[in-house]
């Protein structure tokens, strides 16, 4: 029998990727392998100078449990980890066809400028290390606001609050001037509406002859925590004027002072005029 040395080297070249393959996937299949499945993180998006939990799933696809699997998570700027965080962390056995979840808690740098952010997380159940790499978006939830006194008629201070951010603002609430207590409602970015603050008090102004209106607005962000900045108006002394109000007076009193000077100073002179026209009509 003559064997074609030819045939049977040109057999054996094709048998070599084939059993090659087959060598990798018993590899795989036969020992601990880990599978990226998905990640989460919450919130979404991810304010500057907040932090925010990522989860990392793996799923052991191979057919034997692993014995020193573990992980590590790669940061840069402007994403770091929280102080009770360490990059690397080292696993038990997970049995074949299991998850195993992987949280990290993470911190953004308060300068942080929006965007989209690469975290890679590196990982092995054996000799070989994987790695893949995940997004996480970063963008300002917070808004701003501003206030404005618009009149002030009848014992009533209206007033109106501006939605100067990027961002709606939803459940806002205003409090503070006198124990004024309102729920607004939802204020979208550039909008604005307008509260009634009923006067009972008397007015004391500054220095300046001007009314100091403090409030707090208090809203829920785009991700459901719950913010409060303080505001401050002015009523001026003009709008006080106009409106005639009983009580109003200076913090020294120089109002009350100034007009009882003039009533005293008119019955005085009164009385002289009185005198000098009656000395008259005895000398004639």
């Amino acid at each position: 029998m003559v064997v074609n040395v030819r045939n049977v080297l040109f057999v054996f070249l094709l048998l070599i990727p084939i059993l090659a393959v087959s060598a990798v996937d018993y590899d795989a299949v036969n020992n601990p392998n880990f599978n990226f499945d998905s990640f989460n993180y919450d919130p979404v998006p991810v304010s500057p100078g907040s932090q925010f939990d990522i989860w990392f799933k793996l799923r052991n696809v191979g057919n034997q449990p692993t014995q020193n699997a573990y992980s590590i998570l790669e940061l840069n700027y402007p994403v770091y980890l929280d102080a009770s965080e360490n990059a690397t962390k080292n696993f038990g056995a997970t049995g074949q066809d299991e998850d195993l979840i992987i949280l990290y808690r993470v911190r953004v740098r308060e300068d942080a400028v929006e965007g989209n952010y690469n975290l890679t997380l590196k990982y092995s159940a054996r000799a070989a290390v994987e790695e893949t790499t995940v997004q996480v978006k970063i963008a300002k939830v917070n808004t701003d606001f501003d206030i404005a006194v618009q009149s002030y008629s009848d014992g009533e201070l209206s007033i109106a609050i501006s939605n100067i951010g990027q961002n709606g603002a939803s459940a806002v609430t205003v409090s503070g001037f006198e124990g004024y207590k309102a729920i607004i409602g939802n204020i979208d970015a550039g909008d604005y509406t307008v509260i009634s603050i009923p006067v009972t008090s008397e007015w004391v102004l500054n220095e300046t002859g001007n009314k100091e209106i403090q409030l707090q607005v208090s809203y829920t962000d785009l991700n459901g925590n719950r913010r409060s900045v303080n505001k401050v108006a002015f009523l001026v002394a003009a709008q006080i004027a106009a409106s005639e109000p009983v009580n109003a007076k200076t913090d020294n009193g120089n109002s009350i002072w100034f007009y009882t000077t003039i009533f005293l100073l008119l019955v005085i002179l009164g009385k002289l005029a009185y005198k000098f026209a009656k000395r008259r009509h005895v000398v004639k």
